[in-house]
């Protein structure tokens, strides 16, 4: 029982959240926090220009 315990104490649970189009402060801020497990799936990335 108590490894059990300490087993799952230990044990990191990743959680996928999907942002879509997120902006450029949003993808830099999360870019900061979770540079190492963040992941983009575009194929292209841009920014729309206002007229």
């Amino acid at each position: 029982m108590v490894i059990l315990l300490i087993y799952t104490s230990q044990v990191q649970v990743a959680h996928t959240i999907t942002v879509n189009t997120p902006l450029l402060e949003v993808y830099s801020s999360l870019y900061e926090k979770y540079a190492e497990t963040l992941s983009c799936p575009c194929t292209n990335i841009a920014i729309e220009q206002q007229e």
